[in-house]
């Protein structure tokens, strides 16, 4: 069974915004301070992304994606250490 195959950063913006889709350069900026979900792959220049992957408001991120209250089992043996 093979990996869902990605697509490029400017086919994702626009299959998710269309004509609306913000320039690249503002999309190049949430794929390095990590507001796409699932990250982005970087291959050189470029960023490939899952076809069903979405921007998270880090001030408000979704329900879904919101931490468990449970620590990380790595950051407690940070820690502990």
């Amino acid at each position: 069974m093979s990996a869902p195959k990605k697509i490029t950063l400017e086919a994702w913006l626009d299959a998710t915004y269309g004509e609306g889709a913000p320039a690249i350069l503002t999309a190049r900026r949430w794929c390095r301070e990590g507001r796409i979900y699932p990250k982005p792959e970087k291959h050189g220049r470029a960023y490939y992304l899952a076809p069903d992957a979405r921007y998270i408001d880090p001030a408000n991120p979704p329900a879904d994606l919101k931490p468990s209250g449970r620590p990380s089992p790595l950051r407690a043996k940070a820690v502990l250490a």
